[in-house]
């Protein structure tokens, strides 16, 4: 996994939040996807880099959450880019950056508080 990568593309997403933020930004995060086709769906390489991904997604949460400006008016979609060759994957709905919902019953683990069922 290379890891280094994908922090400093989320470092750089989040330096540009924080200081220039465009009408719309996109970040494809793929270190699940390529772990889980190197390694295996649920491989010890593919849940490292969902525990990666999950801890770069609140960091960029967080710095939307602290911005006025942008949590007043930031809309945060995530979704999967595969459905593993077959297999379910969560996906969560979220509007603006609280009230994370799965369609698959997986909770949210930075936003329990605001997880619905």
């Amino acid at each position: 996994m290379n890891s280094g990568d994908t922090r400093v593309l989320v470092g750089a997403l989040v330096g540009q939040l924080a200081t220039s933020p465009r009408r719309v930004s996109f970040v494809h995060l793929r270190d699940p996807d390529t772990e889980g086709e190197a390694h295996g769906w649920m491989s010890g390489e593919y849940l490292q880099s969902i525990m990666l991904v999950d801890t770069l997604l609140g960091g960029i949460l967080d710095c939307i959450e602290s911005s006025p400006a942008l949590s007043a008016r930031t809309a945060v979609i995530l979704t999967p880019t595969t459905a593993a060759r077959g297999r379910a994957t969560a996906t969560r709905r979220c509007s603006r950056t609280i009230g994370c919902r799965s369609t698959h019953g997986v909770r949210a683990s930075r936003r329990d508080e605001s997880v619905t069922s």
